[in-house]
């Protein structure tokens, strides 16, 4: 999972977008630590009246239905906010 920071893009070089990447989680780190880190704010933000989204994004088979969703043994974020 990854979150880009700032305005989108960041910069150019040869005219190629450049982004900055403010967290990569490992595959050691729960869904529950991504849901602190990442959605937290923008769930208790939506609850006071905000709008938020949350979105997934990446390559095929990288875990994010998995962290959206949940398992059995771990939910998602949608269970947890």
């Amino acid at each position: 999972t990854v979150s880009t920071s700032g305005k989108r893009p960041d910069k150019t070089v040869n005219d190629k977008a450049v982004f900055a990447f403010e967290n990569v989680f490992t595959e050691d780190e729960d869904t529950y630590e991504v849901y602190d880190y990442m959605c937290r704010d923008a769930v208790e933000g939506a609850v006071q009246g905000t709008n938020s989204t949350i979105f997934a994004y990446g390559q095929t088979n990288s875990g994010k239905t998995y962290t959206i969703g949940g398992s059995d043994g771990m939910p998602g974020v949608i269970e947890m906010a």
